[in-house]
């Protein structure tokens, strides 16, 4: 399994409670899952990324790419939003190293670590190593605003910028 994990196919699935069973859980518009991974790819010199296929090594003692979702940046996905919603994000980091992920423009409830209930307001959280952290926020800041890992190593593809662990918000009016 840890070779298929470290090929990167892994995904996540959610499973929520019976209908019956949802009378005080409030469903959010938008729930989003981020999975956090770092590769380690070998390229002839830092600072530059050179284009082909490679294969991760299987440990990422020495990461030097870092994704969101399977895509460093800027081939991330954006995350839509509109005036008002209610967005859940589930970051789950499968990799090595803790990622501190920032969302700009928008404070934030941490509302499950690992899927126990908390509550508690932050602007960035740390995601340990195998972690699942669930957060919830209106879209209430119109704009594109970075979500980010905060280590800047993190924000390149092999030390090139921008790249990496970015993604962005956007909130359509």
């Amino acid at each position: 399994m840890e070779m298929q994990v470290a090929q990167g196919l892994i995904g996540a699935f959610v499973v929520l409670p019976e209908e019956n069973n949802r009378m005080n859980m409030e469903i959010p518009y938008r729930d989003y899952i981020l999975l956090l991974q770092q590769w380690e790819i070998q390229q002839p010199k830092l600072g530059k990324v050179y284009p082909g296929v490679y294969k991760p090594e299987m440990f990422d003692r020495n990461p030097n790419f870092f994704t969101i979702n399977g895509k460093a940046f800027p081939d991330t996905a954006p995350l839509n939003t509109a005036c008002g919603e209610k967005i859940r994000i589930r970051f789950i980091n499968k990799s090595s190293s803790s990622h501190s992920m920032h969302i700009h423009g928008h404070d934030f409830a941490i509302v499950a670590v690992d899927g126990f209930p908390r509550k508690e307001f932050d602007d960035t959280i740390n995601v340990a190593s195998g972690r699942r952290i669930e957060i919830e926020f209106t879209s209430n800041n119109s704009g594109i605003w970075p979500i980010n890992g905060t280590k800047t190593f993190h924000q390149t593809n092999n030390g090139e910028s921008p790249g990496g662990m970015i993604t962005r918000l956007i909130y359509n009016k």
